[in-house]
């Protein structure tokens, strides 16, 4: 069962939406995202990464930089870049990648679900770069950047979502990377209602990308309880943004990772220990191409069987792949 809560939504005015809009906080380093920062003040990366207001002598850490977020926030939500609905709603957000439409709903997630392993993972996180969002999250006292969830396709989700399409949506625009987005929103008490229980019947939700936000998220919920001790589960910090994308529409893509250094290894050696791990048949010429299977277990029930297919030019050019979840 799957505890998901429509939620009063902070959100950008319709006339800057398209500058506003950016990528998540972690593709960029930091002269990266100083960059695209001055390219775009508007950017939510200036209040996502706040060190872009600072020069090389802060770090990137600093408690001011966490500080200067939550200024940057209040102030776009001051001065009217941001706009707060007061109902509570899911919002539906389709992306169009060359032709491609993937479509999810935006909504809140049980922090009670993942604890729970309701919410499945696949990859453990790291402490740095979960204490850098709990600091965020905690100091803006605001999820600032949605999780990826997946789940199994839902005949009523599934209805309720191409109704919403059929409306006037709240943005409609193309980034710069070429991929359309446009947004929806569902505020009908009905509707919620019916999505909210059709998601109480799906037993299993999946990470696809942001399990060091969903951690975070998570701890700083944690914390505002122990701090709240009589909190009744409705607050918001019992739930953590996300957007839910249908299995049916999800087109997987594998990370791949190239090997340039053996590390004294021969090319003998180096076989041996990758097929302690992988099923490895080498081909040749015209056939080049390394295939690995992997079966990924959970609670002993097979959820995957994926083959991952790359060229293999030389030993050392040998492609890893390090896998996302599929259905």
């Amino acid at each position: 069962m799957t505890a998901l809560s429509a939620f009063e939504c902070i959100r950008p005015d319709k006339a800057v939406a398209d500058r506003v809009a950016a990528l998540p906080y972690d593709v960029y380093n930091r002269e990266e995202a100083c960059r695209e920062v001055a390219r775009e003040p508007l950017s939510f990366l200036a209040i996502d990464r706040a060190e872009t207001q600072f020069d090389s002598s802060v770090d990137t850490y600093a408690d001011e930089v966490y500080d200067k977020a939550r200024q940057l926030l209040d102030g776009r939500i001051a001065d009217g870049t941001f706009i707060t609905d007061t109902d509570k709603s899911y919002y539906v957000y389709e992306l169009t990648m060359n032709g491609r439409v993937q479509t999810g709903i935006v909504a809140c997630a049980s922090i009670d679900d993942y604890q729970n392993n309701v919410i499945k993972k696949h990859e453990n996180t790291r402490a740095d770069k979960e204490a850098d969002r709990i600091n965020h999250v905690d100091r803006c006292s605001a999820q600032t950047g949605p999780i990826f969830l997946a789940y199994r396709a839902n005949a009523v989700i599934r209805e309720e979502v191409a109704k919403a399409k059929k409306e006037e949506p709240l943005y409609s625009f193309t980034s710069p990377d070429g991929i359309r987005h446009q947004v929806y929103k569902i505020a009908d008490k009905e509707v919620v209602d019916n999505i909210k229980n059709a998601f109480a019947g799906i037993n299993d939700i999946y990470i696809a990308d942001g399990h060091h936000r969903a951690a975070s998220a998570v701890k700083v919920g944690l914390k505002r309880r122990a701090e709240h001790p009589d909190y009744t589960g409705d607050e918001e910090f019992n739930y953590f943004l996300s957007v839910l994308f249908p299995d049916e529409e999800l087109m997987i893509m594998p990370y791949n990772r190239v090997v340039k250094d053996l590390n004294g290894y021969s090319s003998e050696e180096f076989m041996k220990i990758r097929s302690e791990k992988f099923d490895i048949k080498k081909l040749y010429h015209q056939q080049r191409k390394l295939t690995l299977e992997c079966i990924l277990m959970i609670n002993g029930i097979s959820l995957l069987q994926s083959r991952i297919y790359f060229q293999m030019t030389r030993l050392t050019d040998l492609m890893l792949p390090y896998f996302r979840i599929t259905f």
